[in-house]
């Protein structure tokens, strides 16, 4: 995806052999721009903070990876006022916090809801 986004003019989304969506990588991100993710670590966090996220007002999928929380939301500002409220409550320190805009692999998944999937190769030798 990354490719498609820096090298082509246009980029259709295809989903069962119907067009989803056609446009530039920069139009097809903007469409779905209420999609929002803010990624979000804490120092010395102990266990799962998960289902405590879950729970935050304007969050609306969180995905752990490692030590990092990737949250979906619509309205950045106050996820970020209640995600800074948890922290406070949890008496926990924020580590990194990020912001970032939609690529074109959550435009795919947004219009299809297909997971891109990563599969191990068979060319590794042991």
């Amino acid at each position: 995806m990354e490719e498609a986004n820096q090298m082509c003019d246009r980029v259709a989304i295809i989903n069962k052999g119907k067009i989803e969506a056609i446009d530039t990588p920069e139009m097809l991100k903007t469409a779905i721009k209420k999609l929002q993710v803010i990624v979000v670590s804490f120092v010395g966090s102990n266990g799962d903070l998960t289902s405590g996220l879950k729970v935050l007002g304007e969050v609306t999928d969180i995905i752990k990876h490692g030590d990092k929380y990737r949250l979906n939301t619509e309205n950045v500002p106050q996820a970020l006022s209640n995600i800074w409220s948890f922290s406070n409550k949890k008496r926990l320190k924020i580590n990194t916090l990020n912001t970032l805009s939609p690529t074109l692999e959550d435009v795919f998944v947004e219009l299809t809801g297909i997971h891109a999937e990563i599969k191990p190769t068979n060319n590794q030798r042991g």
